[in-house]
Protein backbone atom coordinates (compact mmCIF):
# COMPACT_ATOMS: atom_id res chain seq x y z
CA UNK A 1 0.00 0.00 0.00
CA UNK A 2 1.28 3.34 -0.96
CA UNK A 3 1.48 6.51 0.61
CA UNK A 4 -1.50 9.14 0.18
CA UNK A 5 -0.24 12.90 0.06
CA UNK A 6 -2.81 15.59 -0.31
CA UNK A 7 -2.68 19.92 1.01
CA UNK A 8 -5.78 21.05 2.78
CA UNK A 9 -5.90 24.88 4.18
CA UNK A 10 -2.00 25.42 3.53
CA UNK A 11 -0.97 21.94 5.17
CA UNK A 12 0.71 18.66 3.53
CA UNK A 13 -0.66 15.71 5.21
CA UNK A 14 0.41 12.25 4.15
CA UNK A 15 -1.27 9.38 4.92
CA UNK A 16 -0.75 4.98 5.04
CA UNK A 17 0.39 2.73 6.66
CA UNK A 18 2.75 2.97 9.80
CA UNK A 19 6.02 1.41 8.78
CA UNK A 20 5.57 3.75 5.64
CA UNK A 21 4.98 6.63 7.36
CA UNK A 22 8.09 5.77 9.82
CA UNK A 23 10.23 5.35 6.77
CA UNK A 24 9.29 9.02 5.76
CA UNK A 25 10.20 10.11 9.00
CA UNK A 26 13.48 8.25 9.63
CA UNK A 27 14.36 9.79 6.15
CA UNK A 28 13.39 13.35 7.22
CA UNK A 29 15.63 12.64 10.07
CA UNK A 30 18.45 11.49 8.13
CA UNK A 31 18.27 14.74 6.30
CA UNK A 32 18.23 17.23 8.77
CA UNK A 33 20.36 15.53 11.09
CA UNK A 34 17.71 15.56 13.64
CA UNK A 35 17.61 12.97 16.84
CA UNK A 36 14.88 10.82 17.36
CA UNK A 37 14.19 12.03 20.48
CA UNK A 38 12.81 15.02 18.83
CA UNK A 39 9.59 15.19 17.42
CA UNK A 40 9.40 16.27 13.55
CA UNK A 41 6.81 18.95 14.86
CA UNK A 42 9.58 20.79 16.17
CA UNK A 43 10.67 21.64 13.05
CA UNK A 44 10.20 24.84 11.48
CA UNK A 45 11.07 26.23 8.68
CA UNK A 46 12.23 29.79 7.65
CA UNK A 47 13.34 31.40 4.35
CA UNK A 48 16.29 33.54 4.34
CA UNK A 49 16.11 36.91 3.22
CA UNK A 50 18.70 39.24 2.06
CA UNK A 51 19.35 41.72 5.70
CA UNK A 52 21.47 44.51 6.99
CA UNK A 53 23.02 44.85 9.79
CA UNK A 54 22.68 47.03 12.42
CA UNK A 55 25.83 48.24 11.16
CA UNK A 56 25.48 48.60 7.57
CA UNK A 57 22.13 50.17 8.59
CA UNK A 58 24.66 52.56 10.63
CA UNK A 59 26.83 53.39 7.88
CA UNK A 60 24.21 53.64 5.11
CA UNK A 61 22.28 56.40 6.96
CA UNK A 62 25.84 57.97 7.09
CA UNK A 63 26.78 57.22 3.75
CA UNK A 64 24.35 56.78 1.15
CA UNK A 65 20.57 57.41 0.93
CA UNK A 66 20.50 54.53 -1.69
CA UNK A 67 23.25 51.57 -2.99
CA UNK A 68 22.97 49.42 -5.27
CA UNK A 69 22.36 45.73 -3.87
CA UNK A 70 25.28 43.97 -6.16
CA UNK A 71 28.17 44.73 -3.54
CA UNK A 72 26.24 43.55 -0.99
CA UNK A 73 25.75 40.35 -2.62
CA UNK A 74 29.46 40.52 -3.65
CA UNK A 75 30.42 41.80 -0.15
CA UNK A 76 28.32 38.04 1.16
CA UNK A 77 30.93 35.80 -0.38
CA UNK A 78 33.81 37.74 1.05
CA UNK A 79 36.11 35.81 3.24
CA UNK A 80 37.89 37.90 5.35
CA UNK A 81 41.12 36.74 7.22
CA UNK A 82 43.75 38.51 9.53
CA UNK A 83 46.28 37.06 7.17
CA UNK A 84 45.74 38.94 3.93
CA UNK A 85 48.60 41.57 2.66
CA UNK A 86 48.11 45.18 2.11
CA UNK A 87 49.90 46.89 -0.61
CA UNK A 88 47.21 49.08 -1.74
CA UNK A 89 48.13 52.88 -0.20
CA UNK A 90 44.70 55.00 0.07
CA UNK A 91 46.05 57.99 1.79
CA UNK A 92 47.53 59.66 5.21
CA UNK A 93 45.14 61.06 7.33
CA UNK A 94 44.85 62.95 11.14
CA UNK A 95 44.84 59.63 14.16
CA UNK A 96 41.33 61.99 14.75
CA UNK A 97 39.76 60.90 11.26
CA UNK A 98 40.81 57.59 11.55
CA UNK A 99 39.73 57.31 15.25
CA UNK A 100 35.97 58.01 14.49
CA UNK A 101 36.42 55.68 11.59
CA UNK A 102 37.22 53.03 13.34
CA UNK A 103 34.59 54.29 16.72
CA UNK A 104 32.05 54.67 14.06
CA UNK A 105 32.40 51.45 11.45
CA UNK A 106 34.34 49.21 13.26
CA UNK A 107 31.76 46.49 14.78
CA UNK A 108 34.22 44.55 17.33
CA UNK A 109 37.28 46.45 18.02
CA UNK A 110 39.33 45.18 20.97
CA UNK A 111 37.86 46.43 24.09
CA UNK A 112 41.06 48.50 25.58
CA UNK A 113 41.11 50.45 22.04
CA UNK A 114 37.34 51.67 22.18
CA UNK A 115 37.24 55.47 23.14
CA UNK A 116 41.10 55.84 22.79
CA UNK A 117 42.66 57.90 20.18
CA UNK A 118 45.52 55.69 20.40
CA UNK A 119 44.61 52.27 19.28
CA UNK A 120 48.02 50.48 19.48
CA UNK A 121 49.13 51.74 15.87
CA UNK A 122 52.86 50.95 16.99
CA UNK A 123 51.49 47.35 16.02
CA UNK A 124 49.83 48.46 12.36
CA UNK A 125 46.56 46.56 13.05
CA UNK A 126 44.11 45.51 10.87
CA UNK A 127 40.39 46.61 10.83
CA UNK A 128 37.12 45.51 9.00
CA UNK A 129 34.88 48.80 8.04
CA UNK A 130 31.62 48.41 7.39
CA UNK A 131 31.03 51.31 5.01
CA UNK A 132 28.16 49.63 4.26
CA UNK A 133 29.88 47.08 2.68
CA UNK A 134 32.92 45.31 4.79
CA UNK A 135 36.24 46.47 4.05
CA UNK A 136 39.89 45.84 5.51
CA UNK A 137 42.44 48.57 6.35
CA UNK A 138 45.40 48.68 7.67
CA UNK A 139 46.94 51.08 9.94
CA UNK A 140 50.56 52.25 9.84
CA UNK A 141 52.32 55.17 11.88
CA UNK A 142 53.09 57.89 9.22
CA UNK A 143 56.33 59.28 9.52
CA UNK A 144 54.59 62.48 10.58
CA UNK A 145 53.44 63.15 14.01
CA UNK A 146 49.82 62.67 14.32
CA UNK A 147 49.01 61.41 11.16
CA UNK A 148 48.45 57.42 9.95
CA UNK A 149 48.59 55.59 6.29
CA UNK A 150 45.98 53.78 5.66
CA UNK A 151 46.25 50.86 3.72
CA UNK A 152 43.43 48.24 1.70
CA UNK A 153 44.29 44.41 0.80
CA UNK A 154 45.41 43.35 -1.72
CA UNK A 155 43.06 39.56 -1.62
CA UNK A 156 39.35 40.83 -2.16
CA UNK A 157 37.06 39.88 -4.45
CA UNK A 158 35.65 43.51 -4.51
CA UNK A 159 37.84 45.91 -7.11
CA UNK A 160 40.08 48.38 -5.34
CA UNK A 161 38.76 51.61 -6.89
CA UNK A 162 35.38 50.66 -5.26
CA UNK A 163 36.81 50.00 -1.61
CA UNK A 164 39.36 53.27 -2.23
CA UNK A 165 36.50 54.88 -3.01
CA UNK A 166 34.07 53.91 -0.13
CA UNK A 167 36.81 54.58 2.41
CA UNK A 168 37.41 57.87 0.81
CA UNK A 169 33.91 58.85 0.87
CA UNK A 170 33.36 57.61 4.57
CA UNK A 171 36.53 59.90 5.55
CA UNK A 172 34.66 62.71 3.57
CA UNK A 173 31.35 62.48 5.21
CA UNK A 174 33.43 62.99 9.05
CA UNK A 175 35.92 65.35 7.60
CA UNK A 176 32.89 67.59 6.82
CA UNK A 177 31.49 67.38 10.66
CA UNK A 178 32.04 69.71 13.64
CA UNK A 179 33.39 68.21 16.51
CA UNK A 180 33.27 69.01 20.75
CA UNK A 181 36.76 69.79 21.05
CA UNK A 182 37.16 69.57 25.81
CA UNK A 183 40.37 70.00 27.33
CA UNK A 184 41.32 68.66 30.76
CA UNK A 185 44.54 70.19 32.02
CA UNK A 186 46.19 68.95 35.53
CA UNK A 187 43.28 67.15 37.09
CA UNK A 188 43.63 64.25 39.58
CA UNK A 189 45.45 61.65 37.80
CA UNK A 190 42.76 59.28 39.66
CA UNK A 191 38.53 59.37 38.05
CA UNK A 192 37.43 59.16 34.17
CA UNK A 193 38.68 55.69 33.85
CA UNK A 194 37.84 53.60 30.39
CA UNK A 195 34.91 52.38 31.59
CA UNK A 196 33.08 56.14 32.17
CA UNK A 197 34.39 57.15 29.03
CA UNK A 198 32.43 54.25 27.43
CA UNK A 199 29.41 54.81 29.90
CA UNK A 200 29.44 58.54 29.12
CA UNK A 201 29.29 58.23 25.48
CA UNK A 202 26.70 55.18 25.42
CA UNK A 203 24.63 57.10 27.80
CA UNK A 204 24.95 60.96 25.54
CA UNK A 205 24.67 59.16 22.22
CA UNK A 206 28.54 60.07 21.06
CA UNK A 207 31.54 58.68 19.41
CA UNK A 208 33.96 59.65 21.95
CA UNK A 209 37.64 59.55 21.19
CA UNK A 210 40.05 60.69 24.32
CA UNK A 211 44.18 61.50 23.80
CA UNK A 212 46.83 59.79 25.78
CA UNK A 213 47.35 61.18 29.52
CA UNK A 214 50.24 63.90 29.89
CA UNK A 215 51.52 63.54 33.71
CA UNK A 216 52.82 66.86 35.42
CA UNK A 217 56.55 66.05 36.40
CA UNK A 218 55.54 65.74 39.78
CA UNK A 219 53.28 63.13 38.95
CA UNK A 220 50.31 64.59 40.81
CA UNK A 221 48.43 65.52 37.66
CA UNK A 222 47.27 64.51 34.23
CA UNK A 223 46.28 66.57 31.10
CA UNK A 224 43.80 65.40 28.22
CA UNK A 225 41.93 66.04 25.25
CA UNK A 226 38.60 64.89 24.45
CA UNK A 227 36.91 64.73 20.93
CA UNK A 228 33.56 64.23 20.49
CA UNK A 229 31.02 63.38 17.56
CA UNK A 230 27.26 63.61 17.83
CA UNK A 231 25.95 59.65 16.53
CA UNK A 232 23.52 59.58 13.71
CA UNK A 233 20.82 59.08 15.82
CA UNK A 234 20.51 62.33 17.39
CA UNK A 235 20.35 64.22 14.08
CA UNK A 236 16.85 64.03 13.16
CA UNK A 237 16.08 65.95 16.22
CA UNK A 238 18.98 68.59 16.99
CA UNK A 239 21.51 69.46 14.63
CA UNK A 240 25.40 68.58 15.60
CA UNK A 241 25.95 71.68 17.25
CA UNK A 242 23.05 72.11 18.86
CA UNK A 243 23.42 68.50 20.62
CA UNK A 244 26.94 69.53 21.49
CA UNK A 245 26.08 72.36 23.79
CA UNK A 246 23.73 69.72 25.29
CA UNK A 247 27.08 67.24 26.11
CA UNK A 248 29.09 70.41 27.06
CA UNK A 249 27.20 70.60 29.85
CA UNK A 250 27.64 66.56 31.14
CA UNK A 251 31.15 66.63 30.21
CA UNK A 252 32.02 69.86 32.96
CA UNK A 253 30.57 67.57 35.32
CA UNK A 254 33.43 65.35 34.74
CA UNK A 255 35.65 67.54 34.91
CA UNK A 256 34.39 68.82 38.61
CA UNK A 257 34.69 65.78 39.46
CA UNK A 258 38.81 65.35 38.86
CA UNK A 259 38.69 69.11 39.27
CA UNK A 260 42.11 69.79 41.83
CA UNK A 261 41.61 72.70 44.13
CA UNK A 262 43.57 73.59 46.81
CA UNK A 263 42.40 74.59 49.93
CA UNK A 264 42.52 78.33 51.73
CA UNK A 265 42.52 76.75 55.19
CA UNK A 266 45.41 74.74 54.99
CA UNK A 267 46.74 74.22 51.50
CA UNK A 268 46.34 70.84 50.81
CA UNK A 269 45.21 70.12 46.82
CA UNK A 270 42.28 67.50 46.64
CA UNK A 271 39.65 67.06 44.43
CA UNK A 272 36.33 65.30 44.86
CA UNK A 273 37.97 61.58 43.56
CA UNK A 274 40.58 62.27 46.22
CA UNK A 275 39.07 63.98 49.08
CA UNK A 276 41.14 62.76 51.91
CA UNK A 277 41.82 64.88 54.87
CA UNK A 278 45.17 66.63 55.03
CA UNK A 279 46.63 64.56 58.05
CA UNK A 280 50.14 65.17 59.66
CA UNK A 281 52.61 63.09 61.96
CA UNK A 282 53.24 64.29 65.50
CA UNK A 283 56.13 63.27 67.82
CA UNK A 284 56.27 63.73 71.32
CA UNK A 285 57.51 66.97 71.29
CA UNK A 286 54.38 68.10 70.02
CA UNK A 287 52.21 66.56 72.99
CA UNK A 288 50.20 68.98 75.81
CA UNK A 289 49.24 68.21 79.18
CA UNK A 290 45.65 67.40 79.81
CA UNK A 291 43.11 69.59 81.96
CA UNK A 292 44.37 67.31 84.95
CA UNK A 293 47.99 68.11 84.10
CA UNK A 294 48.87 64.35 83.25
CA UNK A 295 50.58 63.84 79.90
CA UNK A 296 48.78 60.25 79.73
CA UNK A 297 45.21 58.91 79.83
CA UNK A 298 44.28 55.44 79.62
CA UNK A 299 41.21 54.57 77.71
CA UNK A 300 39.33 51.73 76.32
CA UNK A 301 38.32 50.84 72.74
CA UNK A 302 34.97 49.38 71.26
CA UNK A 303 37.11 46.11 71.60
CA UNK A 304 37.59 46.51 75.10
CA UNK A 305 41.28 47.02 74.79
CA UNK A 306 43.30 49.40 76.89
CA UNK A 307 44.25 52.86 74.69
CA UNK A 308 47.14 54.88 75.46
CA UNK A 309 45.88 58.68 75.14
CA UNK A 310 47.34 61.77 74.69
CA UNK A 311 46.49 65.12 74.22
CA UNK A 312 47.86 67.94 71.21
CA UNK A 313 46.59 71.04 69.89
CA UNK A 314 44.29 69.23 67.83
CA UNK A 315 42.56 67.04 70.85
CA UNK A 316 43.07 63.91 72.43
CA UNK A 317 44.63 61.13 70.34
CA UNK A 318 45.52 57.57 70.33
CA UNK A 319 49.50 57.21 70.53
CA UNK A 320 50.87 54.74 68.03
CA UNK A 321 53.10 51.89 69.27
CA UNK A 322 56.53 53.77 67.17
CA UNK A 323 55.29 57.17 69.48
CA UNK A 324 53.75 58.66 66.62
CA UNK A 325 50.74 60.26 66.17
CA UNK A 326 48.85 60.86 62.94
CA UNK A 327 45.81 63.93 63.40
CA UNK A 328 43.35 65.01 61.01
CA UNK A 329 44.40 68.72 60.37
CA UNK A 330 41.70 69.52 57.79
CA UNK A 331 38.84 68.05 56.41
CA UNK A 332 38.38 70.96 53.56
CA UNK A 333 34.76 71.10 54.29
CA UNK A 334 33.62 74.48 54.71
CA UNK A 335 36.78 75.86 53.04
CA UNK A 336 37.06 78.26 50.06
CA UNK A 337 38.95 76.49 47.77
CA UNK A 338 40.77 77.94 44.13
CA UNK A 339 41.47 75.39 41.22
CA UNK A 340 44.24 74.74 40.21
CA UNK A 341 43.19 72.75 36.84
CA UNK A 342 41.24 74.59 33.84
CA UNK A 343 38.46 72.82 31.51
CA UNK A 344 37.29 74.08 28.05
CA UNK A 345 35.16 72.70 25.59
CA UNK A 346 35.07 74.56 21.99
CA UNK A 347 33.03 74.06 18.53
CA UNK A 348 36.01 73.23 15.86
CA UNK A 349 35.58 71.67 12.16
CA UNK A 350 37.49 68.57 11.92
CA UNK A 351 39.13 70.12 8.71
CA UNK A 352 40.77 73.18 11.20
CA UNK A 353 42.22 70.28 14.01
Amino acid sequence: MSLNIRVENGQTIITGPTYKIDEVKETIRQILKCESKYSLSTIRFHEKYSTISPEIQNALQFLYPKLHTDLLETAEKEIITENNTFRYYVGTYSNIIVGFLIEIFVKNQPAAFKCQINKNYDKSPVFTLNIPIPVQIKIINSSKDGLLDLYLSSESSIPFSTRSQLLKDAIHSISQKKIGVSKFSAVDIDGFEQDLQISMANFLKIHLLKSNDVFADDLDSKSFVLYILPRNEVSQGFSDLQYLEKVKNRVERSFFRIERRKCSGCGYIYSDTSNEPLKKFLKEDSFIPFPDGKMEHVDVDDDGYEVVMVNTEHGPVPLEEDGEIEVEICNHQGEPATSVSTWSFDLVCMTDI
